[in-house]
């Protein structure tokens, strides 16, 4: 009896996948009050603003070191800005 390989095949198993996202806003208001006659040509200002960023990112690697192992990794940072001030404002002719 004799044996034909027909056909040997090895192959690792690997896989890989990712995605990421970024979500970012503003928003912002201001307010003016003018002061009681008679000094209503002056007016105090007030302004405030938001800003935030946040990255989300996530990772799935399989085949490895082993081909039964898979890692996931998932990272979300944040980030936020804010500004807030306050004016006089004089109007003048």
């Amino acid at each position: 009896m004799k044996s034909i390989s027909i056909f040997s095949f090895k192959k690792s198993v690997s896989y890989a996948w990712s995605w990421s996202k970024q979500f970012k806003g503003s928003w912002a208001f201001s307010v003016y009050i003018p002061l009681p006659p008679p000094v209503s040509f002056i007016g105090l200002t007030f302004r405030f603003s938001v800003s935030y960023v946040i990255d989300v990112k996530i990772n799935i690697n399989a085949g490895g070191v082993s081909p039964y192992q898979v890692k996931a990794v998932c990272l979300a940072s944040t980030k936020v800005n804010t500004d807030a001030s306050a004016g006089v404002r004089v109007i003048a002719i």
